[in-house]
Order: C-alpha cells, then sequence, then structure tokens
C-alpha cells in the first residue's frame, strides 16, 4: 500500500496526498472479500442498490426539514442551522483548490459543504447514510447507542430524515446537479469509483472508528482527503469516558 503523505492546511484541515490504497483485503459484514466481485456486500445490499445513484426527492416543505448548516436560499430565503459557515468555506477546507476536479462529499447532511463546492465549480457527490442503523458512533459512556440500540434507532430515524429532506429542500431551491448516494462508509472498500478530492467535515470524531473511516475514504481519493473540523473547546472535563 502506498505510505499517507499527511499535511496540515489551514485552521484545522488536514489533507492527505496520493492516498490510494491497493492490495488490501476488507471484512465487510463478517466477509472477507479479495476480489470485489461479489454481488451481495453489505447486509444484504448489492453493489448496485449501494453505489446507484439517489433519485432526486421532491421538493419538500420547509417544516418537514432540519437543517444542520446556515444556508442562503435564492430569493433571500435564509434558514439557520446549529451552524454557520457562511462566507468561510473556503477557509473551512484550508483553501483548497476545488475548480474543476471532482470532488465526494462524505456526510453531507444538509448538503452545505456539497452545495459550496459545487459552487467553487466542482463537480460535487454527496454520500450520507441510508439510515440509522448505518451510523457508528463514539463510544461515550451511558450512551444509548450501545447501551439500547432499538430506543437510539426509534430515536433517531425522524430526525436523520429531516436532515435528508432539507438537503433535498437546498438543492431544489439552489437548482444544484450534485449527486446523491445512500451508503455506509463500511461500503467504501467495494466502490469502484475515484474523486479528486474527498471531504468529510465535523464527522470523524464522532466515529466509533475513525481510522477505518479515514482508510476507507482515503482510497477514493486521487488527490487529496479534506478533514475540515470546528475548534474543540479547552475543558479539563472528561468528555470521553469508557
Amino acid at each position: 500500500a502506498q505510505a499517507l503523505d499527511h499535511l496540515t492546511v489551514g485552521d484545522g484541515t488536514q489533507v492527505w496526498r496520493n492516498a490510494r490504497l491497493e492490495g488490501r483485503f476488507y471484512t465487510v459484514a463478517g466477509r472477507v472479500d479479495e476480489s470485489h466481485e461479489s454481488t451481495e456486500v453489505h447486509e444484504g445490499r448489492s453493489r448496485d442498490s449501494l453505489f446507484s445513484a439517489e433519485k432526486p426527492w421532491p421538493l419538500p416543505t420547509r417544516e418537514s426539514c432540519m437543517f444542520y448548516h446556515t444556508i442562503d436560499l435564492p430569493e433571500g430565503e435564509v434558514i439557520e442551522g446549529q451552524w454557520d459557515f457562511r462566507g468561510r468555506f473556503d477557509q473551512y477546507i484550508g483553501h483548497y483548490p476545488l475548480q474543476g476536479k471532482t470532488v465526494l462529499d462524505v456526510g453531507t447532511a444538509s448538503g452545505f459543504l456539497a452545495f459550496s463546492a459545487e459552487k467553487a465549480g466542482a463537480v460535487v457527490t454527496a454520500v450520507d447514510a441510508h439510515d440509522a442503523r448505518e451510523i457508528r458512533e463514539i463510544q461515550w459512556q451511558h450512551a444509548p447507542f450501545h447501551r439500547d440500540r432499538a430506543k437510539w434507532l426509534r430515536d433517531h430515524d425522524a430526525p436523520f430524515l429531516k436532515l435528508k429532506q432539507s438537503f433535498w429542500y437546498a438543492w431544489h431551491k439552489l437548482g444544484s446537479n450534485v449527486e446523491v448516494l445512500y451508503t455506509p462508509l463500511d461500503s467504501f472498500p467495494f466502490w469502484d469509483r475515484q474523486f479528486d478530492v474527498v471531504m468529510a467535515g465535523a464527522m470523524i470524531e464522532h466515529l466509533s472508528d475513525p481510522v477505518t473511516a479515514i482508510g476507507n475514504m482515503a482510497r477514493l481519493a486521487k488527490e487529496a482527503l479534506l478533514l475540515p473540523f470546528t475548534p474543540v473547546d479547552e475543558t479539563d472535563a472528561q468528555l470521553m469516558k469508557t
């Protein structure tokens, strides 16, 4: 395998260059696939269902959406989200040039990074989980994700659908051409496709196995893997307890 050449640029953005990984074996859903020729590659889902672009959803109502990022839409519509990076996208990705490149946005949520990359001149594909069952969260002490997974799924399925609705709301309003796939990170080793740039904004710190996730994303990147994140507040508290 090629070694990852690590570079840190901008404010907290980390880049891996020449990051394609070759000649590896991957285990998915308890199976080892050496040839990548199997048709069932992840929890009963076929390769076609995992890697086929989503047919555009109809325009949802604004009330049915939950926006992760604040976003400006045509005709003066402004929708507030939990995070506001407006006017700072270029800084957020470490000023990495995207004009004319193919970009994969992993964990797209409401799509702010995908739409910003498209505005910067990239041809963008956005990926998110199909549903809450495909999310692998970090192992916080007392977390319902580990103590009562059924309850966690019930609590997260509805908000996750609202998050996906928010993407399609913005997609329609912006007249976007961003391609969308709903497939888990675990499926990436079986994806016979690459992009100039792969980016995953403020996502790695939430995952239970960030190292494997980075490897899965790196093999899809021809040129760079961008992992921008927001500053972490300094605190003496033990935030991750085992």
